[in-house]
């Protein structure tokens, strides 16, 4: 068993939850501490057999199972949680801000003045315990190798979080009893590091200092937790798919919504130029002799403005989703796919060229709506599509293997799903602003679907379930998009 103590000075945690950036992370999460020693590492004074020493005991940290975790209370405390107040930060202005400004604003050592300003939360959280521990289970002579190394990290240790959230960190010599366990499933869910995660931090530092701007990581793997002592509720049903990465249009025209299609297409086409050969099938969707692969792979799914009084449809970026049962080398390619993309150009016939940005968490949380995850991720137990579904199969009311219910349902467990109750569906969808299924016929993108049948589905569920939903058998090219509905709708 070996232990990292972490003691918060200020009797406070400065540390935002990626998905919520007015919330505070509680417990921290094992990622973001495994994040905060490899910056120490390199930033730490150390000698080369120190920091060696340190970088072997990291590599080893990433191959132990995720470590339980005391902390006090295990889980945020909803009484102890306060709305942070709005604050002002300037931004840094580009470089083309710089060139294309002119008098009357001045400049000062390439800052524009005055400077333009962006909303941001610091939210904290008082824990009761300002000590938290992570304890992981491994093998007493490797932990007697790699503690001393790690003790001598930790203590060069400044912040977890935020820069103002000084912590004083060591390897202690009593391990504590853990207050918080990981679990099959349970009641919250942690980042944490595994095998490829050292490689994958430090390759996305290395892209953020050669494009002058900072890359975030991706999320990484999730582990469910579970307080200490009680049976955690049964988990509500979820997507195998998960939000690799979302990218937006930087700089380029706006495409029309009838060019969902195209820019998928494009996006794959861009994807597989800037992979090496051989390109892995789970991008791919190939296998090495061209066969269809055999395994889920990576969907490229643009994401339309719906549900919205102003709603009209258009794509104002894609998401990239996989499959949560991926090998480590399958997800690791995904990840180095991501670092592809951002930043690279997406040639449109007749439009012109996107210039893509990925955005990390800070930055989904303030863009379009419908490019943040949490607009297609519920839980709901009412769906609607926002692009139709391709069926498969022309379906035929009351037929066995042909209903539109049985359909769907097939459909629905290939991304282990429940079957739903009822399923309805048309040429129009149920969302504002999503384009009818004729639209996706037109054009070379539509030639796709010539003889496949289309269209726009809501789906009931008996319970609450948990997306992204993607369904159909153009699930892979931006079809069969589904979006949750709070409320139930009156059938028309």
């Amino acid at each position: 068993m070996l232990a990292l103590e972490i003691e918060f000075l200020l009797g406070r945690v400065l540390a935002t939850a990626r998905d919520g950036r007015d919330r505070p992370e509680w417990p921290p999460h094992p990622g973001r501490l495994f994040a905060a020693l490899l910056a120490t590492l390199h930033e730490a004074d150390l000698d080369d057999t120190e920091r060696a020493a340190a970088r072997a005991a990291l590599a080893w940290l990433e191959t132990l199972p995720p470590p339980a975790i005391r902390a006090e209370p295990p889980l945020p405390a909803a009484d102890a949680v306060r709305t942070p107040l709005r604050c002002y930060v300037p931004v840094n202005p580009t470089e083309q801000e710089v060139r294309q400004t002119k008098p009357p604003h001045a400049f000062l050592e390439g800052i524009r003045l005055p400077r333009l300003r962006t909303e941001r939360h610091f939210p904290a959280y008082a824990p009761i315990d300002p000590v938290v521990s992570f304890v992981w289970n491994a093998d007493p002579a490797d932990c007697a190798v790699h503690a001393p190394a790690l003790d001598r990290l930790a203590r060069e240790l400044v912040c977890l979080g935020h820069s103002a959230s000084p912590v004083r960190a060591h390897v202690p010599a009593e391990v504590p009893v853990a207050t918080l366990l990981p679990a099959a499933h349970g009641s919250i869910a942690l980042r944490v590091p595994g095998p490829g995660r050292l490689a994958r931090l430090e390759a996305c530092h290395a892209k953020g200092l050669a494009l002058g701007r900072r890359i975030e990581a991706p999320e990484g793997r999730m582990q469910p937790y579970a307080p200490a002592g009680i049976d955690p509720e049964p988990p509500l049903p979820r997507s195998r798919l998960r939000f690799a990465a979302v990218f937006r249009r930087h700089e380029g025209p706006a495409l029309p919504a009838e060019s969902i299609g195209l820019l998928a297409q494009t996006v794959r086409a861009t994807l597989l130029s800037l992979t090496p050969d051989p390109v892995p099938a789970v991008i791919s969707g190939h296998e090495a002799d061209r066969s269809p692969g055999r395994r889920a792979h990576l969907a490229i799914v643009p994401l339309p403005r719906v549900e919205d009084p102003h709603a009209d449809g258009t794509p104002h970026g894609f998401a990239l989703l996989m499959p949560d049962d991926l090998a480590a080398d399958e997800r690791a390619a995904i990840g180095e796919a991501c670092l592809r993309l951002d930043g690279a150009t997406l040639r449109f016939r007749g439009y012109g060229d996107w210039h893509l940005q990925r955005l990390d968490a800070g930055e989904l949380t303030q863009s379009a709506r419908t490019l943040q995850p949490a607009s297609w991720s519920g839980p709901a137990t009412r769906w609607a599509s926002a692009t139709p579904l391709a069926f498969g199969h022309h379906p035929r009311p009351g037929h066995p293997q042909r209903d539109a219910l049985v359909i769907v349902t097939r459909h629905c467990a290939d991304l282990g799903l429940p079957a739903p109750a009822a399923v309805r569906f048309g040429p129009d969808s149920r969302l504002i602003g999503a384009l009818p299924v004729a639209a996706f016929r037109e054009g070379k993108a539509g030639e796709r679907w010539c003889g496949q049948f289309l269209a726009h589905v809501e789906i009931d569920f008996a319970q609450p379930v948990a997306g992204p939903l993607v369904l159909g058998a153009g699930r892979h090219f931006g079809l069969g998009l589904m979006r949750p509905l709070p409320h139930p709708r009156r059938c028309a």
